[in-house]
């Protein structure tokens, strides 16, 4: 993966959080979810800063696994999504604490373009989760990439 000149570090201001999620809104979350009722949980959660180029969100999927959610502002995608999915996984690796031996993120179908992004990061197709995302009324699959911890650094 080469460096990466990206400064990340982990941020607990709500409201710039928000105001990067909500740039996204429509497209990240599912329906029956409203901005008004958003609030991340800083303590909970662990959500880390790119840049000025957007944010993660990684939280516990349990013991051992991470999920994580890119929130990348759109004006920035195509120059710093690369340098992101580097910069994000090199944080892993050394900031999250060791017992998280596997990340995973789940890429609803209607999102190919993310499911390539996790690709290009070193993320593995693990399986699909069906008819587990509801979106404008309607049902649809999810991918589960993951990638270890091992692999990470790897490719670090």
């Amino acid at each position: 993966m080469g460096a990466c000149l990206m400064k990340c570090e982990r941020t607990f201001d709500n409201e710039l959080i928000k105001s990067i999620v909500s740039t996204m809104w429509n497209c990240v979350c599912e329906d029956g979810h409203h901005l008004d009722d958003f609030n991340a949980d800083v303590e909970a959660n662990c959500w880390v800063k790119m840049g000025d180029y957007g944010l993660y969100n990684l939280h516990p999927h349990n013991s051992s696994t991470l999920e994580i959610h890119a929130f990348i502002l759109p004006e920035f995608r195509k120059e710093q999504s690369a340098l992101s999915g580097q910069a994000i996984l090199k944080w892993i690796a050394n900031e999250a604490p060791k017992q998280y031996q596997k990340v995973i993120a789940q890429v609803p179908f209607l999102y190919p373009n993310v499911r390539d992004f996790c690709f290009s990061n070193g993320f593995q197709l693990e399986g699909v989760n069906r008819l587990s995302h509801k979106k404008n009324n309607v049902l649809v699959d999810q991918w589960l990439l993951g990638i270890t911890r091992n692999e990470i650094e790897a490719l670090l």
